[in-house]
């Protein structure tokens, strides 16, 4: 009798355990999903020129060189410094290829040095004009970047990205043929 007196006892033990242990484990199905980029390109196809300046011997002033149609504004406007079209004035152009509507950033640096032997100018107040025609600013972290946003539906694009920029040119500024060192435009998916 105490054999059948244990087993008794230990049975409902046995019995709940069978029990729990049924109802500890849930499953539920999932998927996996990736999204691919088409990668983003910027290749130079046209170098900036502020073409043909005349400064004046009393006054200085910027030549605005702007991205989306290569018009140049002076300011102020009675600085005296004009312009010619013999060597017309041209925004840098390159080819930009990359997602549609994805957000990108163009950073510049914040300015460039042309020279001519000792001389030098300034280049600063960087724009952007995609094809679509309209300048914009480039602005933000420390003057050097600039987020926007691809035009067009979903697919890839080819399209071009223009860069201008204001000259700075000093009373009298001497003669010569002024250029900068190569400097990098770089475009980032943000």
């Amino acid at each position: 009798m105490k054999y059948s007196a244990l087993i008794l006892a230990t049975s409902p033990l046995v019995l709940s355990s069978l029990a729990f242990g049924q109802s500890n484990t849930s499953s539920a199905s999932t998927t996996a999903s990736a999204y691919i980029y088409v990668p983003i390109t910027l290749t130079k196809t046209h170098d900036m020129s502020f073409g043909d300046v005349f400064p004046n011997a009393q006054n200085g002033g910027t030549i605005h060189l702007n991205a989306a149609d290569n018009s140049t504004t002076i300011s102020p406007p009675a600085s005296g410094i004009t312009t010619a079209i013999t060597h017309p004035p041209s925004a840098a152009v390159f080819a930009l290829t990359g997602k549609k509507n994805a957000k990108f950033n163009v950073v510049v640096p914040a300015s460039v040095t042309m020279t001519s032997g000792s001389d030098s100018m300034t280049v600063d107040t960087w724009t952007v004009s995609l094809a679509s025609g309209t300048e914009v600013a480039v602005t933000g972290a420390s003057g050097t970047k600039l987020s926007t946003v691809l035009p067009g539906a979903t697919g890839p694009l080819n399209t071009t990205l223009a860069l201008g920029g204001t000259l700075h040119v000093s009373a009298a500024q001497p003669e010569g043929d002024y250029a900068s060192t190569a400097f990098n435009v770089t475009v980032t998916y943000e």
